[in-house]
């Protein structure tokens, strides 16, 4: 079975029996922003890993791409974070 909508429901049948009792209905949220900005930050990790491997080794400023590409990784993971504790309350 599959879920109903964005509820925890397996069917439609459970979601009316629930809906008719008056029992509580769990439904998922997504921030659909938040969603669009992991998405670019993955593309962008992606795109740097492959300009890092186009490079040739011994380009000098390979060691600056490299150090470029782990603080926007720290950075993204802070962001990530602070939005997931802030979403609990």
């Amino acid at each position: 079975m599959t879920h109903y909508g964005p509820s925890t429901c397996r069917s439609h049948a459970e979601y009316f029996r629930k809906m008719i009792l008056g029992q509580r209905i769990t439904l998922f949220y997504r921030n659909k922003s938040f969603d669009e900005f992991i998405d670019e930050g993955i593309r962008l990790r992606n795109e740097m890993r492959a300009l890092r491997e186009e490079l040739p080794v011994a380009t000098p400023d390979l060691s600056a791409l490299i150090a470029l590409q782990e603080e926007a990784k720290t950075i993204l993971i802070q962001i990530f974070n602070h939005v997931r504790q802030n979403r609990k309350h």
